[in-house]
């Protein structure tokens, strides 16, 4: 059977399709990520993300056979081919996407959950600068003191290989060969991208080429404006990751708390702006790309190349 895995990248219109197109593509069975399904299948599609990312190696052992079983069990004879979409499934250690599992074990927990699967991967990627400052501007709020600063952000290393979209893609294609498909962000959101992407699903049913704006984020000469402090910070900070997960997990609990929780969980409490990024620093992300950009556009056509 095969299954589709849309993993990424953070910032490239990932939470638009997963709203607006994914669920509603009859051709396929979408395992999540959206507010449009139901609470059986948004139960699995966490414990899944939790499985690959978040889990230790001793949990995960524990742990795989019975989720196994029990996705089987959703999953049924249905002969569609599936498709999981979130975009924290890409990580390399860093906390704030996902977990601390590094990319290897990530691949490698992902080859043995869909053993049973013919896996294709689809990465939807955005020009550096753009990518990972948008991505700066969601995570500020819950960043360590050590990375508030943009600068600072820009000079993990680890953040900064995953932005390497040919290295990443290479490692991809050892596991998964000839199975890994690229679609650029502005591609997406012109529609041709879009088309691209249903197509490669083998669902092309006279869909809208046209995604909806979904960015609503205030915007001044200053820079962009966040909240600093938002309800959803403050619980997760006072409660924790760990009994936050306990929730999740809770169906009966969850089905009570998400209607509620969708209401007021980005709700601002006190606003803070985000400086622009520079021309001097758009210009420094773009040489560390420099030479895996050129291979990017050789190979796939995207250009991020520096003008």
């Amino acid at each position: 059977m095969r299954i589709y895995l849309h993993i990424g990248y953070h910032k490239t219109a990932t939470k638009t399709l997963q709203e607006h197109v994914f669920y509603k593509l009859n051709q396929v069975q979408y395992l999540g990520r959206s507010r449009n399904l139901d609470v059986q299948c948004t139960k699995i599609h966490r414990e899944l993300v939790s499985l690959i990312c978040e889990c230790t190696h001793k949990e995960y052992l524990l742990k795989l056979e019975p989720f196994q079983e029990k996705l089987n069990n959703y999953l049924g004879a249905n002969e569609k081919a599936k498709l999981v979409s979130n975009e924290l499934i890409l990580g390399d250690g860093q906390s704030f996407m996902g977990g601390e599992v590094l990319l290897s074990e990530r691949i490698s927990r992902i080859k043995e959950i869909f053993h049973n699967h013919d896996i294709y991967i689809l990465l939807t990627t955005r020009k550096q600068p753009s990518a990972i400052y948008s991505l700066y501007v969601q995570k500020k709020p819950y960043l360590p003191n050590t990375t508030r600063r943009f600068s600072d952000f820009c000079a993990d290393e680890k953040l900064l290989s995953l932005y390497d979209y040919m290295k990443v893609y290479k490692t991809l294609e050892e596991h998964f060969p000839q199975k890994v498909k690229l679609v650029d962000f502005e591609e997406i959101v012109n529609g041709s991208g879009l088309k691209d992407i249903i197509e490669y699903l083998g669902a092309n049913e006279g869909c809208s080429w046209k995604l909806p704006n979904t960015n609503t984020k205030e915007k001044n000469s200053l820079g962009v404006v966040t909240g600093k402090y938002n309800i959803r910070k403050i619980i997760y900070g006072t409660l924790g990751n760990g009994v936050v997960s306990s929730i999740k997990n809770n169906e009966r609990l969850l089905k009570i708390l998400t209607p509620v929780w969708r209401k007021i969980a980005n709700k601002t409490l006190v606003k803070d702006v985000i400086p622009n990024m520079t021309k001097d620093e758009e210009n420094h992300i773009l040489e560390i790309y420099k030479n895996s950009n050129q291979e990017l556009f050789s190979k796939f056509g995207i250009n991020y190349i520096k003008n």
